[in-house]
């Protein structure tokens, strides 16, 4: 029986704030699509929200959801939910050893005075 998306986004958040990544794809097969990777993407952010995932690596847990960032897909774009004790303020200093990650991926961000006006198509 596949895992729920619920399930899948625990076990993410989980691994996060403890510093153990998926370091075998073979353990994301349960998210097959892209409707499913936003049902997961959607359940993190309520689990980080909650702050009852905590771990070494982020001994708050991940916190709040801050923003967005843009990831790719086979035939459309993602956005991968930023979380707010993971973004660093400028400037700043990332440590691998810190963050118990294999690579560092840098994103670029930018806080927006006032939020955009509501738009009926992205």
């Amino acid at each position: 029986m596949p895992a729920s998306a619920s399930d899948v986004a625990l076990q993410l958040v989980q691994r996060r704030v403890d510093g153990n990544p998926c370091a075998d794809a073979k353990q994301l097969r349960v998210i097959p699509t892209r409707e499913v990777a936003l049902e997961v993407q959607q359940a993190m952010i309520k689990i980080a929200a909650s702050g009852a995932v905590t771990g070494p690596v982020f001994p708050a847990g991940l916190g709040k959801h801050v923003g967005w960032k843009i990831g790719g897909w086979p035939t459309a774009g993602v956005l991968g939910p930023l979380f707010e004790n993971v973004v660093l303020p400028s400037p700043a200093t990332a440590s691998l050893a810190e963050q118990n990650m294999g690579t560092l991926e840098a994103e670029l961000g930018f806080v927006l005075k006032a939020g955009l006006p509501p738009r009926e198509a992205p």
